[in-house]
């Protein structure tokens, strides 16, 4: 079994509206990174690997920019929709 040594492998990078597909297998929502707040922009975070069911996280843009240290496990995968007016701009640390 393997063990995990950093909180986070991987990073993707989301300044669109769009439905990001991160992971289809299990893994884990590190941190949240949102550097651009964009208008009326909404993340939505669902432990699926294809549907957004499974709701773990959300955030607006009234909580302005953050850096949020999750640390969620993920048993389906890691799917992110972003929907709003202006996107903003957000990265994903994520294994």
């Amino acid at each position: 079994m393997a063990t995990e040594i950093a909180a986070g492998q991987a990073r993707t990078i989301v300044t669109s509206n769009a439905t990001t597909q991160i992971k289809a297998t299990p893994g884990k929502l590190a941190k949240m990174i949102v550097w651009g707040v964009g208008t009326a922009w909404v993340i939505d975070v669902y432990d699926h690997a294809s549907a957004n069911t499974n709701p773990v996280y959300q955030w607006l843009t009234a909580g302005g920019a953050i850096v949020a240290d999750l640390q969620i496990p993920m048993i389906y995968g890691i799917r992110v929709v972003t929907s709003g007016t202006t996107a903003g701009s957000v990265t994903i640390v994520w294994s």
